[in-house]
């Protein structure tokens, strides 16, 4: 008998467990037992342990045609795929620009990547920080 595994985007090792009946001869008159076999598929790629962050556009400028500009921002897993959603919570800071005077002030939001998906975005729109 042989098993064939398939590869699958997440890191996570599995387990299976082969089962089977022994018949003819003296075994099925017998009752000999045939014993189940566990089996771990080991993955081969590497779970996530963190996400990075990335925005389009790079650059909104102050003019009023800029004013309704939306920029996407986008979360990327650094590894594998996990099977869960991921949740990222994303902090807008002050660099050189100055909050409610250079760019609206906005709240920390979450966004989420889904579950068995490598990135996830969320749109943040410039009225009142609306995603």
């Amino acid at each position: 008998m042989t098993i064939r595994t398939e590869d699958d985007a997440d890191g996570d090792d599995l387990e299976a467990t082969i089962t089977h009946t022994v018949t003819g001869g003296d075994y099925e008159a017998n009752n000999v037992p045939a014993a189940d076999v566990a089996v771990t598929v080991t993955d081969d790629e590497s779970p996530s342990t963190g996400a990075s962050l990335s925005v389009n556009p790079t650059s909104v400028g102050e003019e009023e045609e800029d004013a309704g500009e939306t920029v996407t921002v986008t979360a990327t897993l650094n590894r594998a795929v996990l099977q869960q959603p991921t949740e990222v919570t994303v902090s807008v800071t002050s660099g050189t620009a100055v909050s409610d005077t250079d760019f609206d002030a906005v709240q920390d939001f979450p966004l989420t990547i889904p579950a068995n998906a490598k990135s996830g975005t969320c749109d943040l729109h410039p009225d009142a920080g609306e995603r």
